[in-house]
């Protein structure tokens, strides 16, 4: 699957060139006698009406899943009970905490939400 979405996205970045850099020079009147040249073969116009469709459908793709993706859950319920209900944000911020603690229990330092535990303790970090 990772490997069609690779060949997808590939195929979406050249449609999208196309498309984008025939536009852009239309618009422009671009003197460039190749282009004009290329515009009056069937063949390239309907290539690049495919590139714009493409395109188009892509950034639609990504509108709808922008609008329709899925609300992260504000609460949880524990062991499946419906009758407790925790907030994601108290889940966090004890998380945060216990963290906290576990760096300060022993010989560690808090960097970000990481600890590192240090092999012996810096002097300015010894606890009276």
């Amino acid at each position: 699957m990772r490997t069609v979405k690779k060949i997808l996205a590939g195929i979406y970045l050249l449609a999208a060139v196309i498309a984008l850099g025939t536009c852009a020079l239309l618009m422009l009147n671009a003197r460039v006698p190749r282009l004009h040249a290329l515009m009056s073969q069937p063949a390239f116009r309907i290539m690049v009406c495919v590139a714009a469709c493409l395109t188009a459908l892509g950034v639609l793709i990504q509108v709808l899943r922008t609008f329709f993706a899925p609300r992260e859950p504000s609460c949880v319920r524990l062991g499946g009970d419906a009758s407790i209900e925790v907030s994601v944000a108290a889940l966090a911020s004890i998380a945060r905490i216990a963290a906290e603690r576990e760096c300060m229990a022993g010989w560690s330092v808090a960097i970000g939400t990481r600890c590192i535990s240090l092999s012996k303790p810096l002097p300015s970090l010894t606890m009276a």
